[in-house]
């Protein structure tokens, strides 16, 4: 690969870093079980999904370059419709899993059906 190319990836994973660590930041001083998980399991909660958007964009980036969206092509606008939704979907379910997961760590997890219904509706609008 290129100079170009790595310094543009590089940048781009500084920017979900960053995100993280403001997700991460907002976890530690402003979750609600703040008191009783320790701030390492807080900043890997907050990094979980912003952690899946570095990974993913590499397929995102190669979806729009593949099929580019274009108004007069409806079926490539659907494509990016469906693509985003199963992105979303995606790391939605798996940030679930893994908050789940992280939560059993330390103390007794919600249920991931009350999880799913606390955070779906915000993060699909978010990341739609």
């Amino acid at each position: 690969m290129s100079g170009r190319l790595w310094s543009g990836w590089l940048i781009v994973i500084g920017l979900w870093l960053l995100i993280g660590t403001i997700d991460s930041a907002q976890m530690v001083f402003l979750h609600p079980k703040r008191e009783c998980i320790p701030d390492l399991a807080l900043i890997a909660v907050g990094f979980t999904d912003w952690t899946q958007w570095a990974i993913l964009t590499p397929l995102i980036v190669w979806v729009a370059r593949r099929f580019p969206p274009d108004r007069s092509e409806l079926g490539r606008l659907g494509l990016h419709a469906c693509a985003s939704l199963t992105f979303a979907l995606l790391v939605i379910f798996t940030s679930t899993y893994l908050i789940l997961l992280i939560e059993a760590t330390h103390g007794r997890p919600e249920p991931m059906v009350d999880l799913l219904k606390r955070i779906f509706i915000v993060k699909l609008i978010m990341y739609v």
